[in-house]
């Protein structure tokens, strides 16, 4: 038989949250197992603390399981601290008892106990906790129960090993896992950390931060049966021990030369102090200069280790060297030390008789200029003085000796001129003899005048004497410069290019010309050095390559030109032919049949919307448009092609591919109108669309163009009977596409409102201004010939138009129409009468008007008193028969009833009053009678 612990959950199915759970906690596993196995069931204990009584009682099926032994050896608390009993009650009932039999209580998770058992024919066997007591409180809200079920089929079993405790810093091999009846593996963890290879069966665990800072994490095996059968998963607990903290000391700076003294100074005390120059624990600075790391090494009581590591400098004591004895002329130039100094912290240079000065006594190279108390004593000693570094606290000096000798006395020869094409010749005339020319152009004492610089050239004499001394004079030599030219490399430029020869140069000459063999193209300025060449397409190109020539003439005295020539070679651009402009239907593609000439063969297809080609290095590729290139409708399919060197601008060449989309209409929205004899404007849309029709399902009106998107559709009264009708467009596919699309709309009819305005009686003009009236409903709006109005005035006679609109709640508008009439007044001139004398004719009156005084009508005056007479009645004579001013009224009525009134004022003036005169009787012949003058 097989032992068989096939754990399909693992305890982690029951581990409860520690923040929410109280006290400890009891797991059974759930396990498969075959029939007539046999199976270990462990009893996995949580978080125990000074454990003194334990007491668990489990359950179980005895028809599937026959328990075979129960023990505690091998549990957490099989460590000589406990007395463990296992009884039975009933066939079906184990109690582990655990009594702690020294004060060493445990404190901690783990299994405590193991059931094993027989399994029996098919079935499931429960596992529960009866019992679960700990130092005699009961805890079984933490118990979670377990069962076995007993399968037909080699299921995976999966055993992750015993629990157990590592250092922090230290990885965990998985070395006691067992596995069965699997096809693969699989390790998993709670914590943070890693496996090296989770799919193997003793891999390596890595443990993460949080695992540490937990204290512990659950690592869990999960053996994947082959199907049907069932897959196993078993978990161990892995706890962290953490490590010792170790610090180290720190050493200040020690000299080389202080005894080997012992190491002290890291806690806690007790480790190891390792590294070079240390034995036993004792570091010797005799070991040499330098910095040495040195590492303390703790192991506590459990075995988890720790080190640190520190530095002890070793501080070199200072090395001096003033260099080698020296000479030098007495040229008062100075004399460049070359002292070393090692392991100082300064450093200074001094002379000891010497009265010369240093540029810098500080630096090791530095210079020392000798004075003339120096040069009359022949020799001086220069010491260099170092300073050791703390803690080495000893200098150290060291000196050479300078000596100085005199210099001869040198004469140069004349300054001399010359040609640099001549022969070159043997330089002479320096004294002392023997000595040496040198210069530009100066071979062993030759001078070569085509080596020389055009101009002035400087030439030394130095002569040097016995004592290694030099003098030197300086004379010069004139030399005039030849014609020279370079028209410069061979080169090859591309088709439309110009030839800026910037490489040409020239020199000592008078003048320079460029002209062409085969060419057929100009210079900018064939007369200046750097020209630029303007090729012929026609003569230049078909020849491939043509010759430049370039001449220069010589400045006197030379006589020689220069002549030189290159040969200019053209590169074609390359011919792009990217094809025909074509059109598909969306959903196609094209095959591109494009040629290019006078390129590399490197070709590039690119497209401008977010289609693919099949290989856009080929000529002739498959291009399958996008979305984006089908909802744009057309696309700029680019070929670029790589110019020969060269050339260095790649040519397009473009064309356009037109993406035609199926057909699609709209008739635009729903709509509803006024049943009022108005054309409704058409509101559809189309798209990819080589022509629309509009067409109408049930209605009987007509378009004014059915194939135009913006047409009218002009309704029928039989639309306005019908209420709503269908009208529909449809639109046709852009050729090469077929097909059509149809979309309709609803067009409802609103009927106009009953509106109705009351007829108005005829006006007189004049009369007063009245507000307009009489519409029905109520809430339209009048208007008076076409003018909006509220109110009307009847100044003028005429017949006016009156019309009222209303609106209703649908927005439809009827009216009705009226009339205003404004009958004219009469127009006359008021008559004028008199004045008149009381007591004259009676006045008739005159016209078709009526004639009113004090109320009457009257058609007489008789003014027979004097006076001021008022008429209200109508009439037509006066009669003066008083005196006075007398009113009367004139009115005239139109036949309309209309009538116009005024007023006139006649005037009764009285007849004079007086005493009648008396004269006589006279008898004939009586002396004339004069009349008195009248009094005026």
């Amino acid at each position: 038989m097989s032992l068989n612990g096939l754990a399909q959950d693992s305890f982690t199915k029951g581990i409860q949250n520690p923040e929410t759970r109280q006290g400890p906690e009891a797991l059974l596993p759930d396990v498969n197992v075959d029939p007539g196995n046999v199976v270990v069931i462990p009893i996995q204990v949580n978080d125990l603390e000074d454990l003194d009584q334990l007491m668990i009682r489990i359950s179980f099926d005895e028809i599937i399981l026959t328990n075979t032994s129960s023990y505690g050896t091998g549990g957490v608390l099989d460590n000589g601290d406990y007395d463990i009993q296992v009884m039975y009650f009933d066939p079906n009932i184990i109690q582990f008892t655990f009594n702690a039999t020294s004060p060493n209580l445990f404190s901690g998770s783990g299994e405590v106990g193991y059931l094993r058992f027989t399994a029996g024919n098919f079935g499931t066997s429960p596992l529960d906790f009866q019992m679960f007591s700990v130092n005699g409180t009961s805890y079984m809200s933490n118990t979670t129960n377990g069962m076995v079920v007993v399968t037909d089929c080699y299921n995976a079993s999966a055993y992750a090993g015993s629990n157990a405790t590592i250092c922090e810093g230290q990885t965990f091999e998985l070395a006691d896992a067992t596995a069965s009846n699997f096809e693969t593996l699989l390790w998993e963890t709670q914590g943070d950390g890693f496996f090296d290879d989770p799919t193997i069966l003793h891999p390596v665990y890595t443990p993460g931060t949080q695992d540490i800072n937990d204290g512990y994490t659950f690592l869990c095996l999960r053996a994947f049966a082959l199907p049907p059968c069932l897959d196993a998963f078993n978990c161990v607990k892995l706890s962290f021990l953490e490590m010792p903290e170790v610090t180290c000391p720190e050493y200040d700076l020690v000299c080389e030369d202080l005894e080997p003294f012992e190491l002290t100074g890291a806690t806690p005390e007790g480790g190891e102090y390792s590294g070079t120059g240390v034995v036993d624990g004792i570091f010797d600075p005799s070991t040499g200069p330098g910095t040495y790391d040195i590492t303390y090494f703790y192991i506590d009581e459990f075995g988890c280790s720790n080190s640190c590591l520190f530095q002890i400098q070793v501080t070199p004591l200072p090395t001096v060297f003033a260099g080698e004895d020296g000479s030098i002329c007495q040229d008062f130039s100075g004399y460049q030390l070359s002292g070393e100094v090692e392991n100082a912290s300064s450093f200074f240079w001094y002379t000891l008789i010497g009265s010369g000065t240093f540029d810098n006594e500080f630096a090791l190279d530095a210079i020392y200029t000798p004075s003339t108390v120096d040069y009359m004593l022949g020799s001086v000693d220069l010491c260099l003085k170092a300073t050791g570094i703390l803690p080495c606290g000893v200098d150290s000096t060291d000196c050479m000796t300078l000596s100085f000798s005199p210099l001869p006395e040198v004469t140069c020869p004349d300054d001399m001129s010359t040609c640099d094409n001549e022969e070159s010749f043997l330089l002479s005339g320096g004294l002392p003899e023997g000595g040496e020319y040198t210069g530009l152009a100066v071979v062993d004492n030759v001078f070569y005048p085509d080596l020389a610089e055009i101009g002035q050239n400087e030439i030394s004499y130095t002569y040097t004497n016995e004592q290694g001394c030099p003098g030197s004079c300086t004379f010069n030599i004139d030399v005039a410069p030849s014609a020279t030219v370079n028209a410069g490399g061979d080169a090859t430029i591309c088709e439309l290019e110009v030839f800026e020869n910037i490489t040409a140069s020239a020199s000592n000459y008078s003048s320079v010309q460029w002209m062409t063999l085969n060419g057929g193209g100009v210079f900018d300025n064939e007369n200046i050095v750097n020209a630029t060449y303007y090729p012929s397409p026609s003569v230049d190109y078909p020849q491939g390559s043509i010759f430049l020539i370039f001449v220069a003439a010589p400045i006197s005295p030379c006589t020689v030109g220069a002549q030189d020539q290159l040969t200019l070679s053209f590169q074609m651009l390359p011919d792009v032919d990217a094809g025909e402009d074509v059109s598909i239907c969306a959903g196609g593609s094209i095959i591109t049949d494009a040629s290019v000439e006078n390129s590399t063969g490197n070709y590039f297809w690119t497209t401008s919307g977010d289609g693919s080609f099949g290989d856009p290095t080929l000529l002739s590729t498959e291009y399958i448009p996008g979305d984006i290139d089908i909802t744009s409708g057309s696309v700029i399919l680019s070929l670029s092609a790589e110019p020969i060197s060269p050339c260095a601008t790649e040519i397009t060449g473009d064309l356009v591919l037109t993406i035609i989309s199926p057909p699609s209409a709209n008739a635009g929205e729903d709509a509803s109108i006024c049943a009022n004899d108005e054309p409704f404007l058409m509101a559809g849309s189309a798209q990819n669309a080589s022509s629309v029709l509009w067409v109408t399902v049930n209605g009987t009106g007509s378009f004014d163009d059915p194939t135009s998107l913006d047409a009218s559709y002009i309704p029928t009264e039989i639309d306005y009977l019908m209420g709503t009708i269908q009208i529909c467009l449809q639109v046709s596919a852009i050729d090469p596409c077929t097909g059509t699309d149809v979309d309709c709309m609803a067009l409802t009819f609103y009927p106009l409102p009953d509106v109705t305005l009351e007829a108005y009686e005829p006006l007189c003009a004049g009369d007063d201004e009245f507000e307009l009236y009489g519409g029905l409903p109520e809430g339209g709006t009048y208007f008076v010939d076409g003018n909006e109005a509220t109110s009307f005035d009847p100044v003028v006679a005429g017949e006016y138009v009156l019309a009222y609109f209303y609106t209703d709640e649908n927005g439809c508008t009827n009216s009705a129409e009226g009339q205003i009439v404004v009958n004219p007044v009469p127009v006359f001139d008021c008559p004028e009468y008199g004045p008149y004398c009381e007591g004259g004719a009676t006045v008739i009156f005159e016209g078709v008007g009526v004639y009113t005084y004090e109320g009457d009508v009257v058609t007489e005056f008789d003014p027979e008193v004097a006076g001021t007479y008022s008429f209200t009645y109508t009439v037509t004579e006066f009669i003066p028969e008083v005196a006075g001013t007398y009113s009367f009224t004139y009115t005239e009525t139109t036949g309309f009833g209309c009538s116009t009134s005024c007023g006139f004022d006649i005037v009764v003036n009285p007849v004079p009053v007086f005493d009648c005169p008396e004269y006589g009787p006279y008898c004939e012949g009586d002396a004339t009678v004069c009349q008195p003058r009248p009094r005026i």
